[in-house]
């Protein structure tokens, strides 16, 4: 149900890793000895190949690896919890997976472009929320309303009951006048 709601910041999300891939498949050009970029774009790239591996499990498979998963201990363990956590369709395990990705966006041990690709799921899994909580609010509004119809159409069904009494009686009324002589002529005695 969530999921054809959510497909505007999935794609967005899909293609945001996308664009990230390709950054990692063609890095820039170095300078010799400067293997600090290359270092970043291995971490990201490892990233990335985790984040298409989970991103193809079903919420069984993720739970599944979830019960594997000790108390994330380092920054790799929190990302795969992370990671876990947004593939189940369930808006709790998406706090947990928005709050993880805060933790790993203040890291100060990861590269740029990791905090960048963290920062892209932070957003993802807050807009899911947000979205979660929004057709959450509309659904409520939605039956308020249908019980305010249902209401306002009983009122109406007794009202029209009322007016149809309510003309019958005038009707009646007429037709005992016309039945019954003039009460304002006096008839010779």
């Amino acid at each position: 149900m969530l999921s054809n709601h959510m497909s505007g910041p999935f794609h967005l999300v899909i293609l945001s890793l996308a664009l990230l891939a390709g950054c990692a498949n063609f890095p820039p050009a170095t300078l010799p000895g400067d293997d600090r970029t290359s270092e970043a774009s291995v971490a990201l790239t490892k990233w990335l190949n985790l984040h298409a591996k989970v991103q193809g499990f079903t919420s069984e498979q993720a739970v599944e690896k979830l019960g594997r998963v000790k108390a994330p201990n380092g920054t790799r363990s929190l990302y795969y919890y992370a990671l876990l956590k947004q593939q189940l369709d369930d808006y709790g395990a998406w706090i947990q997976a928005r709050d993880a990705f805060e933790t790993l966006e203040k890291d100060e041990s990861l590269t740029p472009e990791q905090r960048k690709l963290v920062g892209i799921l932070l957003i993802y899994n807050q807009s899911r929320i947000n979205s979660h909580t929004q057709i959450t609010d509309l659904q409520s509004q939605n039956s308020s309303l249908e019980e305010q119809l249902r209401a306002t159409q009983e009122e109406k069904l007794l009202l029209e009951q009322k007016i149809q009494a309510l003309t019958d009686l005038e009707s009646d009324i007429s037709t005992r006048k016309e039945e019954e002589p003039d009460a304002g002529t006096f008839a010779p005695r």
